[in-house]
């Protein structure tokens, strides 16, 4: 790995870069998995698939923008300003380029989702709440720290005593 955070002012920003490419098609199976019942297992795995491919793409694109900028633009001027143009658009910011992959695989799960519905299955309607409303008013199950809400209030008891330890 030595090699490819050495390309990178710190190590800091070589992961971020790596995960920018990585995190969008799992972050949007995920938030179309748990917040839209429409969602499909096909739908997954295209966002899967497709998102890992423009990742593979847009990757070594970003890695060595500089040799491909000079080779485009000395074999095809046109080519590399096109090039240019989208390396400071797109590739420049690894934010910007994490937050258009996740809405380009948003996009794609949404389509494939509506255009190859699937039924739901009985097993999983215990997985899903039928309303919002649902944890609201209690009736979400589990007992002990399987209850969200208990797992909640250790979250917030953990962090305000971490908040008071290390101030």
């Amino acid at each position: 790995m030595s090699p490819l955070f050495g390309h990178y002012n710190t190590i800091f920003e070589g992961l971020n870069r790596v995960i920018s490419y990585v995190a969008p098609p799992i972050t949007a199976v995920f938030l179309f998995g748990v917040f839209w019942k429409k969602a499909t297992g096909r739908a997954a795995l295209t966002t899967l698939i497709s998102g890992g491919i423009m990742g593979l793409v847009l990757f070594p694109m970003d890695f060595w923008r500089k040799p491909i900028a000079a080779f485009l633009e000395q074999n095809s001027p046109a080519l590399g300003r096109g090039f240019n143009t989208f390396s400071n658009y797109v590739l420049q910011d690894f934010m910007l380029t994490a937050f258009y992959l996740l809405v380009i695989c948003c996009v794609i799960m949404w389509t494939v989702s509506k255009l190859r519905p699937e039924p739901f299955k009985e097993e999983a309607r215990a997985l899903v709440w039928d309303s919002w409303r649902e944890p609201l008013r209690g009736e979400a199950h589990g007992l002990g720290l399987g209850n969200y809400r208990v797992l909640a209030g250790l979250v917030l008891c953990v962090f305000v005593a971490l908040y008071y330890t290390f101030r």
